[in-house]
């Protein structure tokens, strides 16, 4: 560590210290920035980086323990401050705990609310892919499931058939001859008669060769669904 990065870590445990937060031992990469962990709200931390002559005040914010994409943080102007590296550790900290932890405490627990509802989203999305699966005859391997799982595929017979679950269920019938197909339009026209609460989107493909979309549209008039 050079002679910034120790100085800036040393005035880091001491405005720890006036602010009542822990300073987050690095393991070996102190050089980057310091880190102030909350003294009782798990995940909630500031980071300290020094720009020449003053440091920059930003916040890390919660994160799905399950999830590689990143943090939950305001997509938007998060909280930052800077001020002056040459000011005492206490009028530091002093400044810390009135510009930017109120502000950034509040973007805190929004982003622990952003976890909560998508883990929620997940839990759905995972539970429609494994009753379509078990509609269609398909086990989902436990392995091949976790929350970024979003699709399965699976062949009756001869035939291929794509699931993808988002907000909405999207099934891609590929190669599917045409009597096949004209079944399976017919089962889907009956059911969403049956079931009329929501309407599914629906996505037919087939070989140029085999009259794959006719025989759709012919079977299924009654939905009134783009094929």
């Amino acid at each position: 560590m050079n002679t910034t990065h120790a100085l800036l870590h040393k005035l880091a445990r001491q405005i720890a210290t006036h602010l009542g937060w822990t300073y987050h031992e690095q393991n070996g990469n102190e050089g980057r920035y310091a880190q102030l962990d909350h003294p009782q709200m798990q995940g909630a931390a500031l980071m300290i980086h020094r720009r020449d002559q003053r440091l920059e005040i930003s916040g890390i914010y919660a994160r799905n323990p399950d999830d590689r994409t990143g943090y939950y943080g305001p997509y938007e102007n998060p909280p930052q401050i800077t001020v002056s590296a040459a000011r005492e550790p206490q009028a530091i900290a002093r400044d810390i705990q009135r510009r930017f932890i109120p502000d950034y405490l509040r973007e805190f627990e929004h982003s622990r609310e952003r976890v909560d509802e998508t883990r929620l989203d997940y839990s759905r999305r995972r539970d429609a892919l494994e009753q379509i699966a078990a509609a269609l005859g398909h086990t989902l391997e436990p392995d091949t499931l976790d929350i970024h799982t979003t699709r399965f595929k699976t062949y009756i017979g001869k035939t291929h058939v794509t699931v993808k679950v988002y907000s909405d269920v999207t099934i891609e019938i590929l190669w599917a001859n045409l009597e096949t197909a004209v079944a399976v339009a017919r089962a889907l026209n009956e059911a969403f008669i049956a079931h009329l609460t929501r309407t599914e989107s629906v996505k037919f493909t087939g070989s140029p060769s085999q009259p794959t979309y006719k025989g759709i549209t012919e079977a299924w008039p009654e939905v009134g669904h783009e094929v």
